[in-house]
């Protein structure tokens, strides 16, 4: 019988966490249909050759500020608007959203003009947090180091005797 009561525990425990689980999951799943791109834009997915809406453009306000004379070819905006490549890109560079990973790679982005994430940024792999020579700045702790160094190659001159 202690058995029984332990497995009619253990199922109703397993049952709430189902409960929680799905309504979780049910959560997660309005919040991916009210950020997904179909929902924002009725057309979307694009297909092969269709283009973003009209209302997806860059506007030239990023122009450089002065005399409106410069001709700075680094600074030169089509006064035309053109699409963006992605949903994401929208704001770039200020506002846009975090950088796509996959859209500068030979496979490209899956989801194209869909894509949640920027495809104007450039990913960079984030430097390596090695633990690398320890860089000193007082004269004493460096004799101290050249010290053991000599020590050490001492020691094996020794040794190799």
């Amino acid at each position: 019988m202690h058995n029984t009561v332990d497995a009619d525990l253990l199922k109703k425990d397993l049952e709430a966490k189902l409960q929680r689980l799905v309504q979780e999951e049910r959560q997660a799943q309005n919040r991916l249909r009210d950020d997904h791109p179909a929902t924002l834009y009725p057309n979307f997915p694009l297909q092969p050759g269709e283009v973003l809406p009209s209302d997806m453009v860059v506007s030239s306000r990023d122009k450089p500020a002065g005399d409106g004379n410069v001709s700075d070819p680094l600074f030169e905006v089509a006064d035309e608007q053109m699409p963006l490549p992605s949903l994401g890109t929208r704001g770039h560079p200020k506002k846009c959203r975090p950088v796509c990973r996959f859209y500068r790679r030979r496979s490209g982005c899956r989801d194209g003009a869909a894509c949640k994430y920027c495809h104007a940024c450039i990913f960079q792999e984030p430097e390596p947090n090695y633990i690398g020579v320890a860089v000193h700045k007082s004269p004493f702790s460096v004799a101290a180091c050249v010290q053991v160094q000599f020590k050490v190659q001492g020691m094996q001159r020794w040794s190799s005797l």
